[in-house]
């Protein structure tokens, strides 16, 4: 009987040694947008490009900032990358300070535009492994502009990071919006799977 328990315990902690042994994914390194394999091509997860430097406690993502014009809708790839986003992978929940548009002048001190980040993520989050996905479940905040007024409506939006076999990044994110007053329907979620490879 002490045999058999013993083999258990040995058999046990082998097993458990093999899982927190587990080899991570390393995410790090300068990302490119691959539209034929993303669904959908024209919404990237993390935009056109993206940087990120992965430690093992941390995972920093920098993203590239758009310019929004004044009296324009159209938006334009800057090149230049926003501040990082440092997400703590230990799995309990932490604040991430929002990040809103930053004014464009002209040389006159006249208002040209915003610089926009792609993704604000105010609010919190937690970020753990979950198999061979690193999985960031966050709050944010957006504003709605509802019959004159900024009202800001809750998110919740969850982002996987996984690598294939020939070293692509696919970026799997879903946000649920909160229900708002409004007599149209209310879109449901549209799952994004973006796919990344290396630059250069």
């Amino acid at each position: 009987m002490l045999r058999v328990a013993s083999f258990a315990m040995a058999l046990t902690i082998a097993l458990t040694g093999n899982v927190t042994g587990q080899q991570r994914a390393d995410f790090s390194g300068d990302w490119v947008l691959v539209p034929d394999a993303s669904t959908p091509a024209n919404q990237p997860a993390l935009g056109s490009r993206a940087r990120i430097l992965q430690r093992s406690d941390e995972l920093a993502l920098e993203l590239t900032l758009w310019f929004s014009g004044d009296g324009s809708r159209a938006y334009e790839d800057t090149g230049e990358y926003d501040a990082p986003k440092r997400y703590r992978l230990d799995g309990a929940e932490h604040s991430m300070a929002g990040q809103g548009p930053r004014v464009v002048r002209n040389a006159d001190g006249s208002r040209r535009g915003s610089l926009m980040p792609q993704w604000p993520t105010a609010g919190r989050y937690r970020a753990t492994w979950t198999g061979d996905k690193l999985v960031i479940l966050s709050a944010d905040q957006l504003p709605l502009l509802t019959a004159g007024e900024f009202r800001f409506v809750g998110l919740t939006i969850r982002t996987a990071f996984s690598l294939t076999a020939d070293g692509l990044l696919v970026v799997e994110r879903i946000v649920i919006q909160e229900p708002v007053p409004s007599p149209r329907p209310q879109p449901a979620p549209t799952p994004l799977r973006s796919v990344y490879r290396k630059a250069g």
